[in-house]
């Protein structure tokens, strides 16, 4: 045991007759580490590093303790805690440990118990994580318990419904999948076909679907989309060119143009439906008119940049490759080359057109009766 008055000799080396509370921990054991001949001295009978006798902090033992010799495991610790009133642990120590146990037992359970709102968002209603998204254990790790966060089951599900709504294809993806795709004739099978495949491929490519007004282009698209979006957990930015098109052409001031490309650039996959679509007549079953040059600059900018960066990018349009090809024949060839094994150009006939392909067997009787088509019926709103 320590005189009365080493003891007092030794808390004013320490720098306080408060004891160490002020003074840093591993200042302090530096100061003891120095003072350790008088220490010697004072306990002759033991010997030993305190670090191979089990005294350490909560933690671990802090820098400057690995000099502090010449106690034994229990005079060391008397020594602190009378002298100086610093609790120590002994790492392994069943009643530490166990209290340490529960207290992240109850950590855990405090905040399963919570109920979150991320339901209100989403409309997913989870009894797992009570609506929060993360579920809390408690875990032993290198030594000591502690509360540990993972991710829950339904995490996903928020995220992929967190990516169709940002996307803007939310409406679309409900109605447009592929077993709901009409496809009996050879050309419709092929062009679905090739839209799976391109779901579960998962190289660089692109996907073109071109030609033909109602066939069902933006339909697989979509569907393609889908399941990017949720089964292979991607993210997916939607461009309708009759309107995004627009609105970037007018946008005059240069920093919001290239924010607005910028977004088109980076995305995971980009999908640009109505690819270069303009007013346009038609006469002899031959498309006349063409793209702007405006058009057709923002079509490069945005094409060039993701042919560049690899990015996935699904492109539906009514014009036929060859035609892109009369217009700018680096767009052409990009797509082209980015495309190779998913290509689907659909040949125009009016009567692939599913818009307007009228079944009057559909007709209600009283519209039968009275001699009507199918078309003249949904012309007045009846059927």
């Amino acid at each position: 045991m320590l005189e009365t008055s080493e003891r007092e000799r030794l808390i004013n080396a320490a720098g306080t007759d408060d004891g160490p509370g002020l003074v840093p921990f591993s200042e302090l054991a530096k100061r003891l580490s120095d003072m350790m001949p008088r220490l010697k001295n004072i306990c002759p009978e033991d010997a030993g590093n305190m670090r191979d006798k089990g005294i350490h902090g909560p933690k671990q033992q802090p820098d400057g303790m690995e000099g502090l010799s010449g106690m034994s495991k229990a005079q060391g610790r008397g020594q602190f805690e009378k002298a100086y009133g610093w609790e120590m642990k002994r790492v392994g120590d069943e009643e530490w440990e166990a209290a340490q146990r529960k207290r992240a037992e109850d950590d855990a359970d405090g905040y399963n118990a919570i109920t979150g709102t991320l339901n209100l968002a989403d409309g997913i209603d989870c009894p797992l994580c009570k609506n929060k998204g993360m579920i809390a254990s408690a875990v032993k790790a290198t030594g000591y318990w502690s509360m540990v966060m993972r991710q829950c089951e339904c995490k996903n599900a928020r995220n992929a419904f967190a990516r169709i709504r940002t996307s803007g294809l939310a409406p679309a993806i409900k109605r447009c999948r592929f077993d709901n795709f009409e496809a009996r004739e050879p050309w419709q099978i092929q062009c679905r076909d090739k839209a799976m495949a391109y779901a579960k491929d998962g190289s660089e490519q692109w996907l073109y679907v071109g030609g033909q007004v109602g066939a069902g282009k933006s339909h697989l698209c979509t569907a393609v989309c889908g399941e990017l979006l949720m089964v292979r957990n991607m993210s997916v930015v939607y461009m309708l060119w009759t309107t995004d098109a627009v609105r970037m052409k007018a946008l005059h001031n240069e920093q919001l143009y290239n924010e607005q490309l910028i977004r088109y650039l980076n995305a995971e996959v980009l999908y640009i439906d109505d690819f270069l679509k303009v007013p346009r007549s038609k006469e002899n079953n031959v498309y006349s008119g063409r793209p702007t040059d405006a058009d057709l600059r923002l079509a490069f900018d945005i094409l060039n940049g993701r042919y560049l960066e690899r990015k996935r990018t699904i492109i539906s349009s009514e014009w036929l490759l060859s035609e892109i090809g009369q217009f700018d024949d680096g767009l052409e060839s990009r797509i082209v080359e980015m495309s190779r094994n998913f290509r689907c150009q659909i040949a125009r006939n009016p009567e692939r057109n599913y818009r307007k392909n009228y079944n009057d067997d559909l007709l209600l009787p009283e519209c039968r009766s009275a001699g009507w088509s199918e078309r003249d019926a949904q012309d007045m709103g009846i059927c």
